[in-house]
């Protein structure tokens, strides 16, 4: 071989060499930096899930109780601290933020960014709102807890010392994550939510929330995302956490990298904890429909069902006033074997008149719904706002009973009632209205195809219980009121049975707790909890119809063919 290519061909080999020398250390590397996170992961989370809080636990047990229980509960290591920014220092944050996340949530069940999930239902989404304190305060509360009872005191430390400023640092920090996920979820639902409350008071909202950055797609996407405020979330707490710790033990201000990694630590923690905020919503959401965490996505949800071509609101006032009149004007002379007895009886004149209105009011109220239905009932509050989610809700439920064929019949105000009324109106089903005559107020509120006046309570409660279906939505006393009239004449067999869905709402849980131990009692029967379902989404409820349809005997009384009324009632 020339020497030329000898040269050549071992300068190749040994570049050959060298590449697969390389790549084994690149290999080994990678393992090892792969072992180190793993390693540092593994150490503190069993740390943090079990020993930390098990010494902090044991520490306030053998110093109320004068035991000696630490000494012989110590299982696991305290890992050592980890370099900044190394392997074995992000597998050490991961696993001691899930390690102590977990009996952190178990004891407080709502922690940094998810303590807010329960005001995604309301449009009022701010830090400047009365529904923020009590997130706000039960994060600083569990953070105040978990502190003063899981966390150890170091080696040296004064013991009531060390606890005061551990309850201390963890109600601010944690109050502080709080608040900040919220502040800035806030900011991402601005535009929306101006825009639901400037509809609920018939106002127009400011452009300053409907249009600019507030109102961008993608702000608003990255600002409502839970892990992007868990990780800003978890910067705040983090300083608060480093800062207050070295101040209250009188070391003054913590140094810029220390507060750094605190910051760097709680962000990654914060976000993983936004992370499974995410995933729970989407396996178990905090307003029970699923696929819908909002005020927003329930909105958006009802919107969907319109139809393009239904017609605006207050279009058949003046036809539906027209139709009842006619109802009244065919009856408008009484019986007069009604008369009679109404004479003989010797009952004041005014009596008589309440009477013979109230006969009148039940006829063509019977006579509108016979002709319309099937009917289904929809029972809510009046003080209900278009901003909220359970009107919303009550909008999308008429809908899709629209969409099945039920024409809706409300009370006729607003409120649910009114939710109840739009959803079928906008679908471009039949609505009916069973509005009470009260003075200075108007009659209906303008999505009924038909207009029922009562002038009497009685009459009109007695009309909106001739239905097929009935949904308690929010209410309040007067929807607690027909919902157990209702009940009780589904219970004495009054009515023939029919299905009762309520919805979800805390009132309701204490009303069926109430049912369950008069149950227990023996004041009820076993079997009348059965008359109505508690649900929480309003699939549920066509899906339970469809179900009930399909087997005979099962609870649908009136079975009739074309379309099916939906009625709202309540106050």
């Amino acid at each position: 071989m020339p020497a030329g290519e000898s040269n050549v061909s071992e300068a190749v080999n040994a570049t050959e060499k060298f590449a697969a020398a390389d790549s084994g250390k690149s290999q080994t590397s990678t393992r090892s930096a792969m072992e180190d996170f793993a390693a540092g992961a593994w150490s503190s989370f069993k740390y943090s899930l079990v020993q930390s809080p098990l010494t902090g636990a044991t520490q306030l047990i053998d110093k109320v109780a004068g035991t000696n229980l630490e000494q012989s509960t110590k299982y696991f290591a305290k890992p050592e601290h980890a370099e900044f920014g190394s392997s074995a220092w992000a597998g050490q944050t991961v696993g001691g933020t899930i390690g102590g996340a977990i009996p952190f949530l178990v004891m407080a069940r709502v922690a940094g960014p998810g303590a807010g999930a329960k005001m995604e239902t309301s449009a009022h989404y701010a830090l400047m709102n009365r529904g923020a304190i009590a997130p706000i305060a039960k994060a600083a509360l569990a953070g105040a807890g978990y502190n003063a009872i899981f966390t150890p005191n170091e080696e040296g430390e004064d013991f009531l010392t060390a606890r005061t400023r551990n309850m201390l640092v963890g109600s601010v920090t944690w109050g502080g994550m709080t608040a900040a996920s919220i502040g800035l979820k806030g900011l991402g639902m601005r535009a929306f939510n101006q825009q639901a409350i400037a509809e609920a008071n018939g106002l127009t909202a400011a452009k300053a929330y409907t249009e600019g950055i507030l109102a961008n797609n993608t702000f608003r996407a990255v600002m409502k995302n839970d892990m992007f405020v868990g990780a800003a979330g978890g910067v705040v707490g983090g300083v608060i956490d480093v800062q207050g710790k070295s101040l209250l033990a009188g070391n003054g201000f913590a140094s810029a990298h220390d507060t750094f990694q605190a910051a760097t630590t709680f962000a990654l923690g914060g976000a993983m904890m936004g992370g499974a905020n995410i995933a729970y919503e989407k396996y178990k959401p905090t307003s029970g429909v699923k696929g819908v965490r909002t005020l927003e996505d329930m909105t958006r949800l009802a919107e969907s069902t319109r139809d393009p071509n239904a017609p605006p609101r207050w279009h058949y006032d003046k036809i539906a006033e027209q139709d009842a009149a006619l109802a009244g004007g065919l009856l408008k002379t009484p019986d007069f074997k009604l008369v009679d007895s109404q004479t003989m009886s010797l009952l004041p004149l005014a009596d008589q008149a309440m009477l013979n209105r109230a006969n009148l009011d039940v006829i063509a109220g019977l006579k509108t719904i016979r002709e319309n239905g099937p009917i289904a009932t929809m029972y809510g509050s009046a003080r209900t706002k278009s901003d909220t989610f359970a009107y919303q809700r009550g909008r999308y439920t008429s809908a899709l009973l629209s969409q099945e064929g039920y024409t809706m019949n409300t009370g006729g105000a607003g409120g649910i009632m009114e939710a109840g009324n739009r959803g079928a109106y906008e679908r471009g089903g039949k609505s009916i209205g069973s509005s009470l005559e009260l003075p200075h107020e108007r009659l209906g509120n303008g999505y009924q195809t038909h207009i029922l006046k009562f002038a009497e309570f009685g009459p009109r409660k007695q009309v909106l219980r001739e239905h097929d279906v009935a949904i308690v939505e929010k209410g309040g006393i007067g929807s607690v009121d027909e919902m157990a009239e209702l009940i009780t004449h589904l219970q004495t067999k009054k009515k023939d049975p029919v299905p009762v869905y309520i919805m979800s709402e805390l009132p309701y849980k204490h009303f069926d707790n109430m049912m369950r131990a008069m149950e227990k009692d023996g004041l009820i029967s076993k079997g009348d909890r059965d008359l109505y379902q508690i649900v929480s989404d309003p699939r549920d409820i066509i899906k339970d119809l469809r179900q009930r349809r399909a087997v005979p005997n099962s609870g649908m009384a009136g079975e009739q063919t074309g379309n099916i009324v939906l009625q709202t009632g309540g106050a």
